[in-house]
């Protein structure tokens, strides 16, 4: 079974626990059912269902201090779900390349390189401001035997918030959960408000200057001068926080972001995401599909037209529109054609002067990698590398007027 499917598989049993069920496989959490149910107030219950799920579903024995946050196991397994899945639309070897992850604030807990680990074998360095905290955490990774693939740094507050990779390569993804809060009485009004569940964090976890709008301007500032880390992500507790980071990277001219919303049980959150590389995502990783601010999603990656043909049909046509076009293709497979363009062949001044794609010439800077699939009566471009949106679009455009044309509904 992939590390993939394993994630999925627990992911499911641990949004859909049974109390029952788990306090039979980790007695100490049967003396806080009631009718069985779980008192989600009463701090001592929420660290016994906490240690319970991470160690039935992930074998991770963990040392949770009370003054510390309580890690909400299924929020973070469904951030590093995420990454994964970022990374493996992205990457051309995911399966077999080496991922390295920093965990900015990896606090007490240590969840998120425990679990990345565990889940997919990622490795990470993981850093810490606060001492007690980073202290628990290095325990937690010794306790586990994952010394290998984890590193911890304590940290000052004053120090970079991107740190150097400790094995001398790059990062390949950056990872954070910030403080929400920019003041005592922001985090006050959060308590008061919760509807439910104790809230154990300690002020460094909670609170940050600017809170976490400025904690992730922090860092897309450093990530200017990281461009290799090939994303950089920040889950986030505020909406809000989205239209003034979102804002940031447009004047940044970072056109390669995305939004993402995660749920478990009644809690919602966001995971901005970004990168300075040219290769593009699927749609349902970047743009929610019922996300109620349209003006602050990216560009769609994925373009789709109506035919009238069946499939064989429609993939023969393509053949010969894509010849006509001047780019190169190739089959990925009997259900999908790989189009690439080192820039625009297919324009009316292209053809008169000659321009012709080289087949020895490799960069994409002007131009787009991109799929071609065909699914129930519709034509589907699933854009996957280049830096111009328009040449994509204009590619996109003409293949679709060239279908109406030539078989008009």
């Amino acid at each position: 079974m992939s590390a993939a499917l394993t994630a999925a598989s627990k992911l499911d049993s641990i949004l859909h626990l049974n109390f029952q069920k788990l306090s039979q496989e980790y007695p100490p959490l049967q003396s806080f059912l009631q009718e069985g149910h779980i008192d989600f107030w009463n701090e001592d219950a929420v660290l016994t269902l906490t240690k319970a799920i991470l160690k039935v579903y992930f074998a991770l024995e963990l040392c949770l201090p009370k003054n510390r946050l309580c890690p909400m196991v299924p929020n973070r397994v469904l951030y590093l779900d995420y990454v994964q899945k970022l990374l493996q639309s992205t990457m051309d070897d995911f399966d077999n390349e080496k991922v390295t992850g920093l965990d900015i604030g990896t606090g007490a807990s240590c969840i998120y390189p425990l679990l990345g680990c565990r889940l997919f074998s990622f490795s990470f360095l993981g850093t810490e401001i606060d001492s007690s905290s980073y202290d628990a955490a290095c325990s937690n990774v010794s306790d586990n035997h994952l010394e290998d693939k984890i590193r911890l740094e304590n940290r000052c507050k004053t120090d970079a918030l991107l740190s150097s990779c400790p094995t001398g390569q790059e990062f390949t993804f950056v990872m954070c959960n910030p403080p929400f809060y920019g003041s005592d009485e922001e985090l006050i009004n959060y308590k008061d408000s919760l509807p439910n569940s104790v809230c154990t964090g300690n002020e460094n976890e909670m609170i940050t200057e600017g809170g976490e709008v400025e904690f992730a301007r922090r860092i897309l500032r450093e990530s200017k001068y990281r461009r290799e880390i090939l994303w950089f992500t920040c889950l986030l507790g505020k909406k809000s926080s989205l239209a003034d980071l979102i804002h940031d990277l447009r004047d940044e001219k970072i056109d390669n972001y995305g939004i993402y919303e995660i749920y478990a049980g009644k809690t919602k959150r966001w995971i901005l995401s970004w990168s300075f590389s040219n290769r593009r995502p699927p749609n349902h990783l970047i743009r929610p599909k019922f996300f109620s601010i349209p003006k602050l999603l990216p560009r769609k990656t994925l373009y789709e037209w109506n035919v009238t043909m069946d499939k064989q049909t429609f993939f023969d046509v393509l053949n010969g529109f894509l010849d006509n076009m001047n780019v190169q293709y190739s089959y990925l497979n009997y259900e999908k054609i790989v189009v690439f363009s080192n820039g625009i062949s297919w324009s009316r001044k292209a053809r008169r002067t000659g321009k012709h794609q080289n087949p020895s010439q490799t960069s994409i800077k002007d131009g787009f990698r991109c799929t071609i699939s065909y699914d129930n009566f519709k034509g589907q471009s699933c854009w996957k590398e280049g830096n111009d949106y328009l040449v994509y679009e204009s590619f996109c455009s003409t293949l679709h007027r060239k279908y109406k044309e030539s078989y008009p509904s």
